[in-house]
């Protein structure tokens, strides 16, 4: 198949086309027949028309885990980070550490929570030591991977 091109300073293709430009453009647009494949763009190099270089393909990132996109959320959302069964045994916890925690996060007068000071580190891992009563095989409330996801505000 024949390609055609509008060359622009003799040494640069303005456009291609494989339909015979004959009679379909002014007269003062000259096409000249140039090899299969050339693109748009190409430019003349001693005497052979290279393409230009494609742009890099950019693979974009993988979107970051579901989160809260802060580190001081409200208390409220705070306990979305957790799953139902982590939220169910921290309220059934009759462990005094885990009481003041939720006395604090529970205070009305608190507007957010922020997840990266000493107390809430401490206190969340915290919640990785304290077992859930009667439970076959026993567990913590927290596994220990889950600090880690909470602290980054990532949802369960």
């Amino acid at each position: 198949m024949t390609t055609w091109a509008r060359i622009i300073n003799n040494d640069l293709i303005a456009e291609v086309t494989e339909i015979d430009p004959k009679d379909r453009f002014h007269s003062d647009i000259i096409w000249s027949i140039v090899p299969e494949g050339t693109k748009q763009n190409a430019t003349l190099i001693n005497g052979v028309w290279t393409n230009p270089v494609p742009p890099p393909v950019v693979v974009p990132s993988p979107p970051p885990p579901p989160g809260i996109g802060t580190t001081t959320p409200s208390p409220a959302i705070v306990f979305t980070l957790l799953t139902l069964q982590e939220n169910i045994d921290l309220r059934a916890s009759t462990d005094l550490g885990v009481l003041a925690w939720l006395r604090i996060v529970d205070d009305l007068r608190l507007t957010e929570v922020n997840l990266t000071t000493p107390p809430v580190i401490q206190a969340v891992n915290y919640l990785t030591t304290i077992a859930v009563p009667n439970t076959v095989p026993s567990r913590t409330i927290l596994t220990a991977d889950r600090p880690a996801h909470i602290l980054a505000g990532f949802y369960p």
